[in-house]
């Protein structure tokens, strides 16, 4: 948890949000080039070093023309929950600071930002190792252990609700604690250090729709099934497990179940854009009713 000192200057912190192809890394490039800035990264998938083309992270070009930080910063088969990145996130806007330039926090993951935001329960980091014990278990039997160790969650959660079911045990494995109660702990509360900007990207829908099914069709020209079957093959090998979050990227199952035989391309790809045009559609909503903008642009 990280702690500051009580006469500490408020320093003014731009937060660029919205969906999902709405153009935020073209504008904090831009942002970033005009306030002496240096963009760093709020996206839950793009902070792994897997999946570039298919996550949209900022390419080499696009990096080489502002300074970016938290990028491709994990290995796949790690986890980075919204209080891990808040940890993770918190010296580099410091750093930045140090060097009197403007933090920019880019990206559309709401339980990240909101964790920064808003504060989030005290669950402490879960090793590699607590994860890879419980692999040899089946999802009934995880539903049954959860039902046993935090009957109070277990009773909120579908049985095949793979990752959330995990995520408890996992939690309890490590801590003898139930997620249920962590949860009802009082947040750690957001650090008053910073002057929170928050600039929302909110262009025309049908805009942000047309922009992802041709996103699609680039990503597909780009190789996007090569990074796939890369990863595909770390699953294989047991590396990776299935509810892993760097597995929900948008469009890699599908596309998987190519690479396998179990689907063909025109319809992995038309599962993506849909997939992805409703992950947006949330992204909207989040941005529009849950967090409170300052400046709001494309409307």
């Amino acid at each position: 948890m990280c702690r500051f000192p009580l006469n500490r200057v408020m320093s003014r912190v731009d937060i660029v949000i919205g969906p999902t192809a709405s153009g935020k890394t073209s504008f904090a490039i831009q942002h970033a080039n005009k306030h002496d800035g240096v963009i760093i990264n709020a996206d839950s998938m793009q902070v792994y070093d897997a999946l570039p083309t298919l996550t949209a992270r900022p390419d080499e070009r696009e990096q080489a023309q502002a300074d970016h930080r938290l990028y491709a910063t994990l290995p796949p088969w790690d986890y980075c929950g919204a209080g891990r990145w808040r940890d993770m996130v918190i010296p580099e806007m410091d750093a930045v600071i140090a060097q009197g330039r403007r933090p920019i926090l880019v990206g559309g993951s709401g339980f990240y930002l909101n964790a920064l935001l808003k504060g989030f329960s005290p669950i402490p980091d879960i090793p590699i190792d607590v994860r890879l014990s419980l692999e040899e278990l089946d999802q009934a039997e995880r539903y049954a252990r959860l039902q046993s160790v935090d009957p109070e969650l277990a009773e909120k959660l579908h049985e095949n609700d793979t990752q959330r079911i995990t995520r408890a045990l996992e939690v309890f494995t490590h801590t003898g604690t139930p997620l249920s109660e962590w949860q009802n702990r009082p947040l750690i509360p957001p650090p008053a250090a910073y002057q929170f900007h928050i600039i929302a990207l909110l262009p025309e829908r049908e805009r942000v729709y047309e922009a992802i099914n041709t996103r699609v069709d680039v990503m597909v020209e780009n190789g996007v099934m090569a990074e796939v079957e890369a990863l595909s093959d770390l699953m294989d090998e047991g590396k990776i497990a299935d509810h892993m979050p760097i597995v929900k990227a948008h469009g890699f199952r599908a596309f998987r179940q190519v690479i396998k035989g179990q689907m063909e391309m025109a319809e992995a790809m038309d599962k993506t854009r849909k997939e992805t045009r409703n992950y947006a559609k949330r992204q909207y909503t989040w941005a529009r009713h849950q967090i409170a903008a300052d400046e709001v642009i494309g409307t």
